[in-house]
């Protein structure tokens, strides 16, 4: 539920954030000032980096209040779930550009949500779901995530068992995020 959470987060509030400025109509304001857009898209990102990783420090008090043991490193655990967070901010900007208003783009990060997470395994464990589904799987940060959250939590392991997860987190991961930056770019022009 954790990693549901983180990636709830990461995609609602760029979407919305650049939908409801689009719909409120300050984003031409925005455009007509020297910020280039880089500067534009880390205003919209950095927050929602801020705000996931200290709702999921404050989650952590879940698992320290009924007594259950954290196995692994929980810096480990934030440093990869920072890297989970670009795959989750790039669909929220891409959502965000590509959404007219706020209602827009709250459907469509629910409508990604709720297929990811059912074939990530948060629901159902990948391993009980028929092949074709399984390899689908596979283009989910959010599978990648769990297995390395369940990793550091349950099993104690470190970077060194969980490096394949962390590669294929992060290729998707800057894949995604390109594609909102580069989207978001040609949308400020």
């Amino acid at each position: 539920m954790l990693t549901l959470g983180v990636m709830m987060i990461a995609i609602i509030l760029p979407a919305a954030g650049l939908a409801w400025e689009k719909e409120a109509g300050t984003i031409d304001q925005l455009l007509v000032m020297p910020f280039r857009p880089w500067e534009l898209m880390a205003a919209k990102v950095l927050p929602t980096f801020v705000v996931s990783l200290a709702s999921l420090a404050l989650a952590l008090w879940v698992p320290w209040w009924f007594a259950v043991p954290i196995r692994g490193s929980l810096l480990l655990f934030f440093a990869l779930s920072a890297l989970f967070l670009a795959s989750g901010c790039g669909l929220g900007l891409l959502w965000g550009t590509v959404a007219e208003n706020l209602q827009q783009a709250l459907l469509l990060s629910f409508f990604t949500l709720l297929p990811v997470m059912v074939i990530s395994g948060v629901i159902v464990p990948v391993e009980s779901m028929p092949r074709p589904i399984q390899l689908l799987s596979r283009l989910s940060p959010l599978t990648y995530y769990l297995e390395i959250g369940l990793g550091i939590f349950l099993k104690g392991v470190g970077l060194e068992a969980l490096w394949p997860q962390t590669l294929a987190m992060a290729g998707l991961g800057v894949g995604l995020f390109g594609l909102g930056i580069g989207r978001f770019g040609r949308s400020m022009r």
